[in-house]
């Protein structure tokens, strides 16, 4: 609330490695009330989870749409 909404293209995170990512995502998971919305129990996310993720090379399309169902499914 209060935030500003962007629509653009993310940059991929291609200098940082996948430890790197994993610990951001962490941190974004539990900053800024983050926690009360994650399902309880939720384990920090970890580099071979971003490795997985990262190989499978989403196109940016379908990154959309399966944002558009979460957002949906917040709601």
């Amino acid at each position: 609330a209060g935030g500003k909404s962007l629509n653009s293209t993310m940059p991929a995170l291609t200098f940082l490695s996948d430890a790197e990512v994993a610990a951001v995502v962490t941190y974004v998971r539990s900053a800024w009330g983050n926690d009360k919305l994650r399902p309880a129990g939720m384990a920090p996310l970890d580099a071979a989870a971003v490795a997985q993720v990262r190989a499978q090379h989403i196109p940016p399309d379908q990154v959309y749409a399966r944002r558009q169902q979460l957002k949906a499914a917040q709601k």
